[in-house]
């Protein structure tokens, strides 16, 4: 994956994600929306910890494969 969004941030889902509570916690003017915003944050960043390597590691294989054709 090389294109748009893939080309600006490695994980556009969560940075959309994140982004959408921290807009709406800014909307509301929420501080539980900031504290539920940072939560997010945190378990995203541990889900992209072990999602990662699996990713990349699944990319590789594919793009192996398709040489081997």
């Amino acid at each position: 994956m090389t294109g748009f969004p893939f080309n600006v941030v490695d994980d556009p889902m969560y940075v959309g994600s994140g982004l959408v509570y921290l807009g709406m916690a800014f909307q509301h003017a929420s501080i539980f929306g900031f504290l539920l915003t940072g939560c997010i944050a945190i378990s995203y960043t541990v889900a992209m910890m072990f999602e990662a390597p699996f990713t990349a590691k699944i990319y590789t294989d594919a793009a192996e494969k398709a040489k081997a054709k």
